[in-house]
């Protein structure tokens, strides 16, 4: 698994990203991207400001529960 930092506009058109994304694929991995900056603003926030926050940047959850999701996806486990 490749957790990909990207920045805020990096999640589409980011070369870098597809470069991982395309040696990811040749090993059989999974990527995940997030954004650091993004994760560090959401911790600071209130629980019932969070969601709110992810509507505006267009994304439904936090990259942190993605990357919990693809760990266990990879090792077979359920939430």
């Amino acid at each position: 698994m490749y957790v990909a930092n990207v920045d805020e506009h990096g999640f589409a058109d980011n070369p870098r990203l597809a470069a991982v994304e395309k040696r990811a694929a040749e090993e059989g991995a999974v990527v995940v991207p997030v954004c650091a900056a993004i994760e560090a603003e959401i911790s600071q926030l209130e629980e019932a400001d969070r969601a709110d926050f992810l509507r505006e940047l267009g994304l439904t959850e936090p990259g942190l529960d993605r990357v919990i999701r693809a760990a266990y996806q990879l090792l077979g486990l359920q939430t």
